[in-house]
């Protein structure tokens, strides 16, 4: 059990996320930062018929020289909500439980939330609900440059939000491969309710 942790902002976090946030005690959020391109903040990584593929979220231009990770804005004027659906379709169909979920994640992919933070935060509440994770998370009000705090894992790269050991699971695409750490979405299409109990 971890007391204490600090952690970034995601779009459908991966399976590491989740299973340090369901081992803490007390979880936050850094909402103080500024905004880096192309971490987990705005894209995830989901298992594709070719291997791992991630989807990214476009962010309106960001201002120089820094722009508060609260103050991303999500670019609509692509179709980036449609290609997620589409690729989401494409890869988990055929999974046991991609009907079960279907309709509650493609709706949160389809919010039009203005802030790319909302928006995630909206995600990360909706899974724990899903996955049965009960707890609150708060958001932090100052930023703390990184020291190398074991609890902190703001800026730990997506791979290594894995501090245990991953138990495989049947993947759809592992074709005898098991890809460990991707978007909650493929334990979840997966596993169904059994999701949980990898945590």
């Amino acid at each position: 059990m971890r007391g204490k942790v600090i952690l970034p902002v995601s779009y459908f976090p991966s399976v590491g996320y989740f299973r340090i946030i369901n081992s803490a005690e007390k979880i936050f959020i850094e909402a103080r930062e500024n905004y880096p391109r192309q971490t987990c903040r705005n894209r995830c990584r989901i298992l594709a018929p070719d291997g791992p593929m991630y989807l990214t979220v476009p962010v309106i231009k960001v201002i120089r020289p820094a722009t508060p990770v609260m103050k991303a804005e999500t670019d609509y004027s692509k179709r980036w909500q449609q290609v997620h659906i589409k690729a989401l379709r494409s890869c988990y169909a055929a999974s046991p439980y991609y009907q079960f979920y279907a309709d509650t994640i493609e709706g949160l992919i389809m919010e039009k939330e203005t802030f790319l933070f909302d928006l995630d935060l909206k995600i990360i509440s909706a899974l724990m609900d899903i996955l049965g994770i009960v707890k609150p998370f708060e958001l932090t009000d100052v930023f703390e440059a990184p020291e190398g705090r074991d609890y902190d894992l703001r800026y730990t790269s997506e791979s290594g939000l894995n501090p245990e050991v991953f138990r495989p699971y049947p993947q759809v695409f592992g074709n005898n491969n098991f890809f460990y750490n991707l978007s909650v979405l493929d334990l979840l299409f997966n596993m169904g309710p059994e999701s949980s109990t990898w945590l």
